[in-house]
């Protein structure tokens, strides 16, 4: 190649590598959302005010909101003013939780002015409350708080006495049998309306029913209270019990008594201890406050409240009602009884 034509070639390639070099089109500019940091979500504080004589089933509904509190990732507390403490110390504790940053309250609310004053202090605020029951009225102050409680008890009274009139008839028992409440002597608020309830639906059944007989709450005491009614009452035939511990003794001693005196057995269980299904199986029918249920209509709603969203008035949570073969006077057979006799 002649030397004359070989320089502008040579004195080419420079030129082309580094306008190669200056070019950015090998390089794509970065994403929009990569170039500068998305903000972290708002932190939303759940917090759940209890009264200062908390309840049993109070203390199960907190332990389930911190439960459905870790599955929506909120943040959750729990406050109460201390044991013994006046009913409008509750106030403070509403309150210091909305100085503390909450961003909405789930309060049992106690019946108190101070605490219906508080609350509406709360809202005006921007920190918004879930009730779990109606506050103590007062009429013109303002929008009502939307509440979520569990049904009353009057709701499934009615289907657990059906279900005892039917068991005792599978059973054969005297169509003019009577029946009996039992009861813990001092009942704490949860189960001040189970007594009261069951009564009217035997009422309604005609079911006649001497006075309701209380026990001290041991496991004793159940079974020696419905020892002595049996023996003053030939008659009873159904009993209708509204705590755990009561139901628990009730059938310990239908199954000790046997064919000896049959009776059939209903009534109410809270849900935290978890029931015992093969003891209440022996039931004929039994209803279980669903707490988790409502932990998740509550926490539902406190979000949805948290959010701006609308919320029911009221959201009422059903108890949960179980209705058991009462065939063979609800007593299973034993295994070395062999299957149950028919007629």
């Amino acid at each position: 190649m002649p030397r004359s034509l070989a320089l502008p070639l040579w004195a080419l390639i420079p030129g082309l590598v580094l306008s190669g070099c200056e070019s950015d089109t090998f390089m794509p500019p970065p994403n929009p959302e990569l170039a500068a940091p998305a903000a972290p979500p708002p932190v939303r504080i759940v917090e759940m005010i209890l009264p200062s004589e908390s309840t049993p089933d109070q203390n199960a509904l907190a332990q389930y909101l911190r439960l459905v509190s870790a599955r929506e990732k909120t943040s959750y507390r729990t406050s109460a003013p201390e044991p013994n403490d006046p009913p409008r110390r509750q106030a403070d504790a509403i309150r210091k939780a909305a100085e503390r940053g909450a961003t909405v309250l789930i309060v049992q609310p106690a019946q108190d002015a101070e605490v219906s004053k508080a609350l509406e202090e709360v809202r005006a605020q921007g920190v918004p409350s879930v009730l779990l029951a109606d506050p103590l009225s007062e009429a013109g102050k303002g929008k009502p708080f939307p509440i979520v409680e569990p049904a009353p008890f009057s709701d499934v009274a009615g289907k657990l006495v059906d279900a005892a009139v039917e068991a005792a008839k599978t059973a054969k028992l005297p169509a003019d049998g009577t029946a009996v409440i039992l009861s813990l002597a001092k009942p704490d608020a949860d189960l001040k309306g189970c007594g009261d309830a069951l009564a009217a639906a035997l009422q309604t059944a005609k079911i006649a029913s001497p006075e309701p007989l209380t026990y001290d709450g041991t496991l004793d005491g159940a079974k020696s209270a419905l020892t002595k009614r049996l023996e003053a009452d030939p008659k009873l035939a159904i009993v209708a019990v509204c705590e755990q511990v009561g139901m628990t003794g009730v059938l310990d001693l239908r199954n000790k008594l046997k064919d000896k005196r049959p009776i059939v057995v209903v009534g109410y269980v809270p849900n935290d201890p978890p029931p015992n299904e093969m003891l209440f199986s022996q039931t004929a029918g039994i209803a279980i406050r669903n707490i988790p249920q409502l932990a998740r209509e509550t926490f539902k709603a406190a979000l949805r409240l948290a959010g701006g969203d609308a919320v029911p008035e009221r959201t009422t949570v059903p108890d949960d009602f179980r209705l058991y073969p009462s065939k063979y006077l609800d007593i299973p057979p034993e295994p070395s009884e062999g299957p149950p006799k028919t007629d």
